[in-house]
């Protein structure tokens, strides 16, 4: 893979070039080495955090405007737990982020341990992500991890199907570690292929013009020929003879009944 500049600079002022395609960026990348306080078994749960929250304030974003993660998920029992509290603690332990769920992943089940090329792997599958605007789940996904609190009201969504983001344009946590030690986090943006899938038209309707005589839209001023009718038990109607009703202004109808001592 080949990572290039999105703009260069010309007079102070960035400027990308229209030739390049684009598929996505890297708003921010953070590397830690934790050395023998952790290891592929024993994660430090603490630094990891730290990282994912670093990494976010590098990007500039709140820790909120991340859609989806994709974790370093190796099927540990231990080292999963701990990958997913770091990184619901870092993106979603404001007292508000109930209603905003985080999206997690693993690239592991969808294309195996790749050992170091894992998260170049977990790029790929972000960007394609964002390319058709949906998350991709993770597969065989049969048993859930005793230590992770996936039922206690946290905002997460370990997805088994295509869930489709908010917007046409998302941020994704992906997070990759080493055996020395050796623990990174990136912040990619990408956005929607227009191309692939062009946005939904929306038709402009006219809107309904009810008149008392029927559908249309008359000339100002103008009063429509007939109008509302009424009809009752009274001498002029008998039931079988509607009788118009007068026009009084401001849309409004109506007629006087004059009642006999028998109110009918």
């Amino acid at each position: 893979a080949t990572l290039r500049e999105f703009a260069e600079l010309v007079d102070g002022v960035p400027v990308p070039d229209e030739k390049r395609p684009f598929h996505g960026n890297i708003s921010s990348c953070m590397t830690r080495h934790v050395g023998a306080t952790a290891s592929l078994t024993a994660p430090s749960g603490p630094r990891e955090m730290e990282l994912v929250a670093e990494c976010v304030r590098q990007a500039s974003l709140n820790p909120l405007d991340v859609d989806s993660c994709e974790c370093w998920g190796e099927s540990g029992i231990l080292s999963d737990a701990v990958a997913v509290k770091a990184i619901t603690g870092a993106l979603r332990g404001e007292e508000d982020a109930a209603t905003t769920v985080l999206g997690v992943s693993s690239m592991q089940t969808n294309f195996g341990y790749m050992h170091e090329t894992v998260g170049m792997a977990q790029w790929y599958k972000a960007i394609f992500s964002c390319k058709y605007n949906v998350h991709v789940p993770s597969i065989h996904l049969m048993e859930l991890n005793p230590h992770i609190d996936a039922w206690e009201g946290e905002p997460l969504n370990f997805n088994t199907e295509v869930v489709p983001f908010k917007h046409p344009s998302s941020f994704t946590d992906i997070g990759s570690k080493a055996q020395s030690g050796t623990i990174c986090h990136i912040v990619s943006w990408g956005e929607v292929d227009s191309a692939k899938f062009p946005p939904r038209q929306r038709w402009k309707r006219d809107a309904i013009a009810f008149w008392p005589a029927g559908g249309g839209e008359l000339p100002e001023g103008a009063e429509p020929r007939r109008t509302y009718y009424i009809a009752g038990s009274w001498a002029d109607s008998q039931w079988s003879e509607p009788v118009a009703m007068q026009n009084e202004g401001d849309g409004i109808y109506g007629y006087t009944v004059t009642l006999g001592v028998n109110l009918f």
